[in-house]
């Protein structure tokens, strides 16, 4: 059937991840590495899963361009400052396309051991599903070394299990 093969793309906060419009749109998808290994989407901090492009295309635009994403919606440019230039955009290429191979330095942010995995607002994240109907990952809560929300000033929580985000 026709229908079944139209994905929809509904409206979703300002500072939710690329990785998780991409797992609301397009589902969850292993990212592809250069070898064909196949491993859990990282890249900037957890906020890319698939290639923004594939994203930015399946949404036939909704979300705006590859680059609108990749600026408004990841962690991509915090973890190139330290790059040079060709590193920086072959990085960015990846993010992008999912094509090309990098190498990360070994001061690399994203190597940084703080990295805080799934913590969200336990604030942001019921506003989400009570506005938008999905569960959020929010990309500003994402950054190594960030503790607390930017917009409600509590401090993030390990994310709930389950369908509907429910917090104490």
């Amino acid at each position: 059937m026709l229908l079944d093969s139209i994905g929809v793309a509904l409206p979703h906060d300002p500072f939710e991840a690329a990785s998780s419009l991409a797992t609301h749109v397009i589902g969850s998808l292993p990212y592809i590495r250069y070898g064909g290994f196949e491993r859990d989407a990282d890249l900037a901090y957890g906020t890319v899963t698939v290639a923004l492009a594939q994203l930015a295309a399946f949404a036939s635009g909704f979300f705006g361009t590859a680059d609108d994403i990749l600026a408004q919606r990841t962690l991509t440019n915090y973890c190139t400052f330290q790059m040079m230039p060709p590193m920086r955009e072959a990085f960015r290429q990846r993010v992008k396309t999912g094509q090309g191979v990098i190498r990360p330095s070994g001061r690399a942010p994203w190597m940084i051991a703080t990295y805080p995995g799934n913590l969200v607002c336990p604030v942001c994240e019921p506003a989400a599903w009570h506005e938008y109907g999905t569960r959020a990952i929010f990309w500003p809560h994402r950054a190594p070394m960030v503790r607390a929300c930017w917009r409600h000033g509590v401090q993030l929580v390990p994310m709930a299990s389950g369908p509907e985000p429910n917090y104490p």
